[in-house]
């Protein structure tokens, strides 16, 4: 986490959300706080309140107490006060118009890409610069098994290069 507030202070474009993902921010924030509270219960805690919450990370010695859906409540908006917190990088994307568009992100470990560059883009053009796969279908049977990906069941993709 020291390497990660480290690469933020140096460029802190490497975390960022487009104003409609703050929502979403929140549902990775609550995701992310409920799993780490019921796996390592000797170093996370979530109490909830209503919509009081409390966190405690022992391990970074964090204990705060904030509004779950009010951003002014924390010190970064939801996204990136608990992903500064996370091991990995994370990108939420939103689904629309039969696309997903990279819209939000906290990204300080990527390879061959940047954050800063790709916000906003949609599926296709952020993996513009893979002509081979491109060529081979790749995106678009990925596309197709991520949008049929159902709410509630999350799925993991771990990071590969393809150059």
């Amino acid at each position: 986490m020291q390497d990660r507030a480290l690469v933020l202070a140096e460029d802190p474009l490497r975390c960022q959300s487009l104003p409609h993902m703050t929502l979403a921010g929140w549902d990775l924030l609550e995701l992310l706080m409920e799993q780490q509270a019921l796996g390592y219960p000797e170093h996370f805690t979530l109490t909830r309140d209503g919509d009081r919450w409390r966190w405690i990370n022992r391990p970074l010695g964090i204990d705060d107490t904030f509004t779950f859906g009010d951003t002014s409540t924390l010190p970064y908006g939801p996204m990136e006060y608990i992903t500064r917190q996370s091991q990995g990088d994370f990108c939420i994307l939103d689904q629309r118009d039969g696309n997903l568009w990279m819209d939000a992100g906290m990204v300080t470990t990527q390879a061959d890409w940047s954050l800063d560059f790709d916000i906003g883009m949609n599926f296709f053009e952020w993996h513009a610069p893979v002509p081979l796969a491109h060529e081979k279908g790749i995106f678009v049977r990925a596309l197709k098994f991520l949008t049929n990906i159902q709410q509630g069941k999350p799925a993991r993709r771990l990071n590969w290069t393809m150059t």
